[in-house]
């Protein structure tokens, strides 16, 4: 390569290092490059949660009334007031207190509306569904009729209920949604992926300040550092995970990996082939901080690490380290454990 070439090639390299590290500034600045990210975000085009998001974003949604809306927690006696949107702490401010979807019910985290009209309401937040005992990030055992730590975000009706997530590990993630629907590249899919959120749980009618969503995603992303380090691959299960775990849930790249087929990750199909979100595929979740989980799979329906392993258990599919004898099954659930 001449001197002219390599000059040519360093540059697009560094264009492109600079594309990718603006992602957050682009996301605030440029309708094209929101457009153009959600385009490549979406694994399946022809599902519903694409199609609605494909027709209206950046269109008609642009045009819709920013919220920012003032709120007061409830059980609190104080004034209302709204996000200040040069506050430093933006995002952790908005995970307790921006009104994602109107609530009923009991709840936690919940903040009391006020309206442009003067009514009041009661409105969840990010945290009503993602604190448990105090630990930010962990999924809630709330329960809205379909089972503690469940939600039917998809149909509504319960045919479709899902694992809430533990939003700690979402920084490693390759993709999204139980079944992968959302390819994420850079934080600039998160914010995209909670604006659309809150626009689709407000009817259609509101969108958050994309500050409020960009901080809600930088807030989500570093709560990866809560996470302790994983064991040294000295640990006496790291060799039986790489062996019987590692294909899916690399080491080298925090415990997790591109989407699997339905057929091959053996669990209910209902959610990844869905009308709604379904890609034929499952995510593979990264299993940093998964001991502290508690029920596994998309659905729930393996109770603990111990029964994911269990040779004799017959529910939930994944049947990934049933085979592993007890010597080994007991040193990576040891390893597992200190993710």
């Amino acid at each position: 390569m001449d001197l002219r070439l390599l000059h040519l090639f360093g540059l697009a390299l560094l264009a492109c290092a600079c594309a990718r590290g603006d992602a957050a500034q682009q996301y605030l600045s440029s309708s094209d490059f929101r457009r153009q990210t959600l385009v490549d975000s979406l694994v399946n085009p022809a599902n519903g949660y694409a199609q609605l998001r494909l027709e209206h974003y950046e269109r008609d949604w642009s045009q819709l009334k920013v919220s920012n809306l003032k709120v007061v927690p409830v059980g609190e006696d104080t004034e209302p007031r709204a996000l200040d949107l040069d506050d430093p702490q933006l995002g952790e401010h908005a995970f307790f207190r921006y009104p994602v979807q109107d609530w009923t019910g009991p709840g936690e985290h919940l903040v009391r509306v006020t309206y442009d009209s003067g009514l009041t309401g009661t409105s969840s937040t990010c945290a009503t569904c993602h604190v448990r005992d105090g630990k930010v990030g962990l999924p809630s055992q709330l329960d809205r009729g379909w089972g503690p730590g469940l939600l039917d975000v998809t149909t509504g009706t319960g045919a479709e209920p899902v694992a809430i997530s533990d939003l700690r590990p979402v920084r490693f993630l390759t993709h999204l949604h139980h079944d992968g629907n959302v390819k994420q590249t850079t934080i600039a899919v998160l914010a995209e992926r909670i604006e659309t959120l809150i626009i689709t749980s407000h009817q259609q009618r509101a969108r958050p300040p994309r500050e409020v969503a960009l901080a809600l995603a930088r807030y989500v992303w570093q709560l990866a550092d809560t996470l302790p380090a994983p064991p040294a691959q000295t640990h006496p299960g790291a060799a039986a995970f790489a062996r019987a775990c590692g294909g899916c849930h690399d080491p080298a790249a925090d415990f997790t990996g591109p989407p699997v087929p339905i057929e091959r990750a053996g669990t209910d199909a209902r959610v990844g082939r869905s009308a709604e979100r379904g890609t034929g595929a499952y995510r593979v979740p990264s299993l940093r901080g998964v001991s502290t989980r508690g029920a596994l799979l998309h659905d729930l329906s393996v109770p603990s690490l111990e029964a994911l392993l269990d040779p004799s258990r017959t529910a939930g599919g994944h049947t990934f380290g049933k085979s592993l004898d007890a010597a080994a099954r007991a040193a990576v659930l040891d390893y597992v454990r200190a993710l």
